[in-house]
């Protein structure tokens, strides 16, 4: 995936079967945990490109990178053995200098114990999504043994700014809206 008349850019892979259908295509999930992040029938690339293994069938394959982009198309059909390339070019069709793209709550598997994805997938699924800025609201001691194995959200004082057991209020005086 490129930018249009440009380089390679992290983007959002959907693969859709001619049937419409949401398959659960990538069965190997942590095949390349640095580059590519996998999950049902959606790749996140961050350098826009990468190899996945996908199931027999033809699929119409969708590239996008959140809101300020366009959103390329292309059909695929592949048989048992057969190598496919797909290339997209998206497009910036949204100004949004001077503002920035966020999460404020952020869910992973290894900070808040739910979610679908690690720390490096999650952030490989905010590059393909166009996001600049992500917060993990959770707070926790960090000397408890559940911080100690890296399982903050089991933490006797864990809490969430601005709900319970965190510290009052939110981001607000650092937001403009």
């Amino acid at each position: 995936v490129r930018v249009h008349g440009g380089g390679p850019i992290a983007a959002r892979l959907t693969f859709v079967s001619r049937d419409g259908a949401t398959k659960e295509l990538f069965r190997n999930p942590g095949a390349a945990p640095l580059e590519l992040a996998a999950r049902a029938n959606v790749v996140y690339t961050k350098s826009g490109r990468g190899r996945i293994t996908v199931p027999p069938g033809r699929y119409t394959v969708y590239a996008s990178r959140g809101p300020e982009w366009s959103l390329a198309q292309g059909e695929v059909e592949l048989t048992a053995g057969q190598k496919a390339v797909f290339r997209a070019e998206l497009a910036r069709e949204l100004d949004t200098q001077g503002w920035i793209g966020g999460d404020f709550h952020l869910h992973t598997l290894t900070h808040s114990g739910h979610g679908d994805a690690n720390l490096e997938e999650r952030v490989l699924s905010f590059l393909g999504e166009g996001l600049e800025f992500a917060v993990h609201p959770g707070r926790s001691c960090g000397r408890c043994d559940a911080c100690r194995d890296g399982r903050e959200s089991d933490c006797p004082e864990y809490g969430i700014i601005g709900a319970y057991g965190g510290r009052p209020g939110g981001y607000g005086e650092l937001l403009a809206v």
